[in-house]
């Protein structure tokens, strides 16, 4: 019920709905950083799924509900998350260059 009054509140405070997959831990957690600031939770998702699965997106947001130009993603199998790191890190992404590396503790 909490969680529920939570996402109304968010709601009411002209915050974005999380779409998505549903949050859940993979084999492996990638860090991505110098995101565009107007990317979502699908743009991530489209640019990362050639490489593999994925269990679930956590963009980082402002209080204000703006991107914070960073995520972690989880990869179902680790060697996808591997190669989606090898290929991603340092692509380059309307003029800036993607930081791809290992999150969630090293995971």
């Amino acid at each position: 019920d909490d969680q529920i009054e939570a996402v109304k509140k968010n709601l009411s405070e002209g915050r974005e709905a999380r779409v998505g997959p549903p949050k859940k831990k993979g084999a492996i957690t990638l860090f991505c950083g110098t995101l565009p600031f107007t990317y979502v939770d699908n743009d991530i998702i489209e640019l990362f799924k050639p490489y593999g699965e994925i269990a679930s997106i956590s963009l980082v947001r402002a209080p204000d509900g703006r991107s914070r130009g960073f995520c972690f993603i989880d990869f179902v199998k680790k060697s996808d998350g591997e190669k989606a790191m090898e290929v991603m890190n340092g692509y380059e992404l309307d003029g800036r260059s993607l930081n791809v590396a290992l999150g969630g503790g090293g995971k």
